[in-house]
């Protein structure tokens, strides 16, 4: 059995050459990775607004994260809706950016390693 790294697979692919060559589709790209800095209020309304502009080949990153990060799957019959797997409250960091606070738990992950390096005996 064939173990596959999918990072190889994804470097290795078309699209991902595409996104390296192309100017146009790196910045699509790079606009949607800016959402975690708009204010909460306004990340769904200007993803919506970036769906007009985007090329074919964004459209499959774009439908990604809309499910995963904003929306989730809506219900179809008798099929319950799925809310996003991580709803932008979380990854959100414009408060955090305006008020100068940490973006990551890096600083809580620092502590508890010397915490428990403290404790050993």
């Amino acid at each position: 059995m064939e173990i596959v790294d999918p990072y190889d697979k994804t470097r290795a692919s078309d699209k991902f050459l595409f996104y390296v060559d192309d100017r146009e589709v790196r910045q699509q790209i790079q606009h949607v990775l800016g959402l975690p800095f708009l204010p909460l209020d306004d990340v769904i309304d200007v993803f919506n607004d970036m769906e007009d502009d985007l090329s074919d080949a964004v459209l499959e990153v774009y439908e990604y994260f809309e499910k995963t990060y904003l929306v989730g799957t809506p219900g179809r019959g008798r099929r319950r809706a799925v809310p996003p797997r991580y709803p932008p409250a979380i990854w959100n960091v414009y408060e955090a950016v305006i008020h100068d606070d940490h973006r990551t738990n890096n600083m809580v992950e620092s502590f508890h390693n010397t915490f428990q390096k403290s404790c050993q005996v």
